[in-house]
């Protein structure tokens, strides 16, 4: 499943930009970089104020004030152009979910940024060449993506051969006593490897449903209890956010809450984040999901399990002490490399994650990207059309779906309020049919035909 990085310009003056000559510069910068890197054949359209971009992640919405960028791997292409759009257009990149919530690529940048705790050097750092901002990314792109980053270490040992000389000159003079004597030190990047742990409350009949209607008041207690007890007067709780609904965020560690799914950001599994962990599975009835493990904090949870998942290691869990154990033992401490995922994990819809996943049904002969382009243009109008959607991302994940009775369908993932009923808008109104992976192992269609997933055929597609 693909995920997408977020550029977006901040300052007074961001309503009163041409649209075209701002496009146009964009497209510019963006066609230059194409060619410096000998990539002729890769296509760079302006359709109205959006310039359009093929990348090997999926097709590159730039904008005057924003840009959306799908991402399959950190390849040394992707990484160049996003650089030179964030250049260009005056763009901080957001990466969501990382170890910096921005990134800038000018200094004068921090001020205009909308949170105020984003604005220290050491929480949004500058950045000045695409090697360093794949570094900056890698943390981000781990914990989004769970899996390590193999084109950026391919990005960066290309860059290397180019020489210390040139490495040296990129990089960013690190103290004003440096530059007043001309010299200049490489960048040191400390590597923190972040891990993306999910809790789930499983049910077989929809996902993520509740433990009773006011769970999120329960997780909320749990959260300020932690405060209280852990933050040291610089954690906090976000909870006017639309995606997600609750947000614990601390200086290493942070997580994000949703009735029925909790996603931990965490560096390690140190006891007091075990306890947290704990905590919130036993208020909000979830399990602790990784790649081929489940941990039950409650032994009733083990009768709501997707049945195709019994051949997965499923182990109760009656303390924080046992669950940080077993954890620890079957997932954390194992080498990223020797890390086993079922092939099912990648499947978008079959495994937790923080977008949700939708399939869509696909004429004939559509291809992947004919039917991408229809999804990405269409724009609800007339009466009992939806409003845009008000927050979070949608994209393209090159999957398809075959079921039984031999209909296509290709899938997306969405996160924010608003999405759902724009895909639901497209499918009514060019006659095609929806459907979803329900409780993980079940394909449910919206005309109600259900399809065990083990059934369908389910494959990723070239973009």
């Amino acid at each position: 499943m693909g995920i997408e990085l977020i550029l977006a310009r901040f300052g007074e003056d961001g309503d009163e930009v041409d649209q075209t000559k701002a496009v146009g510069r964009l497209a510019k910068s963006v066609r230059s970089t194409l060619r410096r890197l000998n990539c002729l054949d890769i296509d760079a359209s302006v359709s109205g104020d959006t310039l359009l971009v093929d990348l090997p992640g999926g097709t590159v919405e730039i904008h005057a004030d924003h840009a959306i960028f799908p991402i399959q791997e950190l390849d040394p292409l992707t990484v160049e152009v996003v650089f030179a759009v964030a250049k260009a257009g005056d763009f901080a990149v957001l990466p969501e979910g990382g170890q910096y919530p921005a990134i800038l690529f000018r200094p004068y940048q921090r001020r205009h940024l909308p949170e105020e705790d984003w604005k220290r050097k050491e929480v949004s750092p500058v950045c000045r060449s695409p090697d360093e901002l794949a570094k900056r990314l890698e943390s981000w792109f781990r914990a989004n993506s769970e899996f390590r980053a193999r084109a950026v270490k391919r990005f960066l040992a290309e860059e290397k051969k180019s020489g210390d000389d040139a490495a040296r000159a990129a990089a960013p003079q690190r103290d004003e006593q440096a530059a007043a004597k001309g010299k200049k030190e490489e960048i040191e990047i400390e590597e923190v490897r972040y891990e993306a742990i999910h809790l789930y409350r499983f049910d077989a009949e929809a996902n993520e449903c509740p433990k009773h209607p006011a769970v999120m008041q329960d997780l909320s207690e749990v959260c300020l209890r932690y405060i209280g007890e852990h933050g040291g007067g610089a954690g906090r709780l976000v909870n006017d956010d639309e995606w997600p609904p609750l947000s614990l965020r601390l200086p290493d560690h942070s997580v994000d809450i949703w009735p029925g799914l909790a996603i931990f950001n965490i560096p390690d599994l140190r006891p007091a984040i075990a306890e947290l962990m704990f905590r919130l599975a036993r208020a909000g009835d979830f399990s602790v999901v990784v790649p081929g493990v489940v941990l039950l904090t409650d032994e009733g949870q083990r009768a709501r399990l997707p049945k195709s998942w019994s051949k997965m290691k499923i182990l109760s869990c009656g303390s924080p002490e046992k669950l940080r154990q077993q954890l620890d033992k079957l997932w954390m401490s194992i080498p990223e490399p020797d890390r086993k995922c079922p092939a099912e994990c990648w499947i978008p819809g079959a495994f937790p994650g923080r977008a949700r996943a939708i399939y869509i049904e696909a004429t004939a002969k559509e291809t992947p990207v004919q039917h991408q382009r229809k999804v990405y243009k269409h724009r609800p109008e007339g009466e009992g059309a939806p409003p845009p959607p008000k927050s979070g991302l949608m994209g393209a994940d090159f999957w398809q779906l075959t079921t039984p009775a031999g209909q296509r369908f290709y899938a997306y993932s969405y996160g924010g309020e608003g999405w759902l009923p724009r895909l639901r808008h497209f499918a009514q109104s060019s006659n095609r049919a929806l459907g979803f992976v329900v409780n993980f192992e079940t394909f449910v269609q919206d005309d109600n035909r259900k399809f065990p997933l083990s059934a369908c055929q389910v494959q990723e597609v070239q973009p």
